[in-house]
């Protein structure tokens, strides 16, 4: 048996850029995120011949198959398939935050398998091979319209400016260097959760449909995320001047599609600014699930109460990544 923990993460700056169809033709992108102590547990352990089936997989349903091919969930299913598993497995796994909520939590998902799958099959790995084939499952196999940030975020844990290109991937950990303005942006966030999940491939769909009539505003995305990262490596950083480029950035984004937003979340964020907040954002693809509210802690406590009908997530920004827990 053994237990993979995998950190699900929080996007700044950049969300659309990560997109292949994006940075292969537009001269790359480029995301500012962190992984969090909020994680996605995988539990793998060898299952004897003496069931029915030959694999026991337990997530939001319960599957007893005996074939990979009957396997309806696609990333177990391709992802036992490209590592060429052969006897029964009991795959079972647990997430501290709910999925579907713009968390990364199908990548985490993702990434947490395949380590534990390069674990328990002996074949040697590291996390950059981790990271490629968790985006080759999903966006080759599974077929899937998603960015390739997730997936290195989840994987390699830790506060990232991720530069993508048509030939790589580039990971810039700012932690140890930047640590004193990193603390000051984890000390001003308040994540909150909307209460409610969505389908982001409906979204994202969205996206990748309407990129080139919306190359104008992906580019200023962009260009922001610069600016942000460019502020992070200031001696002069201002966490309320971070907030207001990462609010800037949510509303080019907004000009993109529709579905990214609502009227209930646009006016909770004009109402949040009387109240302290200088940045904000919906996580992921948008529309429900988690938002964050840049403000400095002398103005929390306002905005709690403010929002205390939305659930209030405590966390940490953490720094290590996908890796093996437990192993007998």
């Amino acid at each position: 048996m053994l237990i993979t923990r995998t950190p699900y993460r929080i996007s700044f700056l950049g969300g659309g850029t990560d997109y292949p169809n994006w940075y292969k033709k537009n001269g790359g992108g480029i995301v500012l995120s962190t992984s969090i102590d909020k994680y996605s547990y995988i539990t793998l352990s060898n299952l004897d011949r003496f069931f029915k089936y030959l694999f026991r997989i337990r997530y939001y349903y319960r599957e007893e198959r005996q074939k990979i091919d009957q396997i309806k969930h696609p990333t177990i299913r391709n992802a036992l398939k490209m590592f060429n598993i052969k006897n029964g497995l009991d795959i079972f796994h647990y997430g501290e935050l709910p999925a579907r909520t713009g968390i990364g939590s199908s990548s985490s998902f993702t990434v947490g398998l395949v380590h534990s799958l390069y674990k328990l099959t002996s074949k040697h790995y590291n996390k950059n091979k981790i990271m490629r084939d968790s985006i080759h499952i999903e966006q080759k196999l599974n077929k899937e319209n998603i960015g390739s940030q997730d997936q290195v975020a989840t994987c390699f844990g830790g506060f990232n400016s991720i530069k993508f290109t048509n030939k790589k991937i580039t990971i810039n950990n700012l932690n140890k260097k930047y640590n004193k303005n990193i603390s000051k942006i984890e000390d001003s966030c308040l994540l909150f959760y909307t209460g409610k999940q969505r389908e982001s491939f409906k979204i994202t769909k969205n996206i990748v449909d309407k990129m080139v009539e919306n190359k104008n505003h992906f580019s200023n995305i962009k260009k922001l995320t610069l600016e942000g990262i460019n502020l992070l490596k200031s001696s002069n950083f201002d966490v309320e001047d971070f907030g207001k480029i990462l609010s800037e950035a949510w509303y080019s984004k907004n000009q993109i599609s529709k579905k990214f937003t609502n009227n209930k979340i646009n006016e909770l964020f004009l109402d949040s600014k009387q109240f302290g907040a200088k940045g904000f954002k919906l996580l992921g693809a948008g529309s429900e699930g988690f938002f964050i509210i840049i403000a400095k802690k002398k103005y929390h406590q306002k905005l709690l109460m403010r929002y205390k009908n939305y659930l209030n997530i405590k966390f940490k920004f953490e720094h290590e990544g996908s890796k093996i827990i437990y192993e007998k």
